[in-house]
């Protein structure tokens, strides 16, 4: 991918890339029947989002963070269970 530059060329300088992939794991329960059976993936994985957020203020300028989350439950009645967050 070439993004638009000034110059000619598709070579420009670029941060450092450090990615890594998270995969959280709970235990599925239905929401509305038995929610106290289920331990809620996506909650930790949001909570961890926050808190890498509340991160961004002190890092230097010029560094940043960026996250993406591929899958978020199939269902809005069943608690989720695992999450992957490729980097």
């Amino acid at each position: 991918m070439c993004h638009p530059t000034p110059v000619d060329g598709c070579y420009v300088p670029v941060l450092a890339i450090q990615a890594f992939e998270v995969e959280y794991f709970g235990k599925s329960a239905h929401a509305a029947l038995a929610p106290w059976e289920g331990i809620n993936a996506l909650e930790a994985l949001l909570q961890a989002f926050q808190n890498i957020n509340a991160l961004r203020q002190t890092l230097r300028p010029g560094m940043v963070i960026h996250g993406i989350i591929l899958d978020g439950g199939k269902a809005n009645n069943v608690i989720p269970f695992i999450f992957p967050l490729p980097g």
